[in-house]
């Protein structure tokens, strides 16, 4: 007669084995009874030759307890490689820009004049702790650039990125407001 609703199986073992079982039960703390190792052992046979496809819902899985792993850390670190990235991608563009200008007379003639037009600061730090000007940029912005020489943005970008890459004082720094990134060229004093 089955045992609560289940059939019951006997299994003939030698003594030393069911022993080594059952220390197995009591050292590994996986398995809460002999009878779970045998349910769970036999499962994992039946699986591991194909016959099966998943675990019987009636034996715990041992592996599938929830762990609290906190995260905030590597978040940060994600959002700080971001930003990283960002900031490579933009000298490489940069770059780019720049070696394409050399072959351009007229470029080299923007790149004189927003040489003029560029802040002068002592240190990069200044940039970011000045505001910027009531139209809502910084002066060494290239949009606001564009609009001081009567250029399109893009001319005064490829220019900027020339003069950052062929003179050592002129430097770019990414400003960081609202969570938005600013680009900023300057003439370092």
């Amino acid at each position: 007669m089955p045992r609560n609703g289940r059939d019951q199986i006997n299994i003939a073992l030698d003594p030393e084995l069911k022993s080594d079982w059952k220390r197995a039960v009591e050292e590994t703390g996986r398995y809460d009874s002999l009878t779970q190792l045998i349910r769970q052992s036999v499962e994992n046979e039946l699986i591991r030759i194909g016959f099966r496809e998943g675990i019987d819902p009636d034996i715990p899985n041992q592996d599938t307890e929830p762990v609290d792993v906190d995260l905030s850390g590597v978040e940060a670190e994600i959002s700080e490689m971001k930003e990283e990235l960002r900031g490579v991608n933009q000298r490489i563009e940069r770059i780019s820009l720049a070696t394409d200008a050399q072959q351009d007379t007229e470029l080299m003639d923007l790149a004189s004049t927003l040489h003029d037009e560029l802040p002068r600061v002592d240190s990069p730090e200044d940039l970011s702790e000045k505001s910027p000007t009531e139209s809502g940029a910084w002066e060494g912005q290239p949009w606001r650039l564009a609009q001081d020489v009567d250029a399109s943005e893009y001319d005064v970008t490829r220019a900027l990125a020339l003069l950052e890459q062929q003179m050592s004082r002129v430097k770019s720094k990414t400003v960081i407001v609202d969570g938005s990134p600013h680009n900023v060229y300057y003439v370092e004093q």
